[in-house]
C-alpha cells in the first residue's frame, strides 16, 4: 500500500530562495545601473574629456587625408587657436583669397578650457593655424597639443606619410 504521507508533505512544503529567472533578472539589472554609474562618473573627469577632444580631432584629421587622397583634391584644416574652434575647407589652391573664400564643410569648437598649440617642424603656428590635406598624402611634420588645466596635455602627431596619428598624454 503506497505512502500519502509524500504528497501531503509537498503540498504544504514552503518553497525558500529564489529562481535561477529572478537572480538573472536581479543581476541584470545591478549590471545595468553600475554600468550607468561608471559612465557617468568617468566622462566628468579632465584627463577622459582631454583623450577623447583629442581623438576626435585626430579621427577629422584621418579623414580628410583620406578623403584628399580618395578624391583628388586638397582640404585644409583651420585651426583658430584664440577661439578654439576648427573648419575643413575645400580648397582650389592655397592662396589667401582662396582660404578665405571656401565655405566649411565641417566645423566646431573645442571646450573653452583647452588651449591649442601647433608646431610644424620646429616652428610654432600662429591663428589660425592651417594644415593641408593634399591627393599626395604628405602632411609637413606636424604636433597639435591640447592643453587642459595646464597639467595634462594631450598630442597628437600625424604620420607625415601615412594616415596615422600618434597620441601622447604628458
Amino acid at each position: 500500500m503506497p505512502i500519502r504521507v509524500h504528497a501531503w508533505f509537498q503540498k504544504n512544503q514552503r518553497r525558500y530562495g529564489f529562481t535561477l529567472i529572478e537572480l538573472t533578472v536581479a543581476l541584470a539589472l545591478a549590471t545595468i545601473l553600475m554600468g550607468l554609474v561608471i559612465v557617468r562618473m568617468s566622462w566628468g573627469s579632465p584627463r577622459q574629456q582631454a583623450v577623447s577632444e583629442a581623438r576626435k580631432l585626430g579621427n577629422l584629421i584621418r579623414t580628410f587625408r583620406e578623403r584628399a587622397q580618395f578624391e583628388e583634391r586638397e582640404y585644409a584644416l583651420r585651426l583658430d587657436l584664440v577661439e578654439n574652434g576648427f573648419e575643413i575647407l575645400p580648397l582650389n589652391d592655397r592662396s589667401p583669397e582662396a582660404l578665405g573664400m571656401a565655405r566649411a564643410i565641417r566645423q566646431g569648437r573645442l571646450p573653452e578650457r583647452v588651449r591649442i598649440e601647433v608646431l610644424q617642424g620646429e616652428r610654432e603656428l600662429s591663428s589660425p593655424a592651417v594644415l593641408f590635406f593634399t591627393r599626395h598624402g604628405v602632411l609637413p611634420e606636424t604636433t597639435i597639443t591640447l592643453s587642459y588645466a595646464s597639467d595634462l596635455n594631450v598630442s597628437l602627431r600625424p604620420n607625415p606619410l601615412t594616415n596615422e596619428v600618434a597620441y601622447a598624454e604628458d
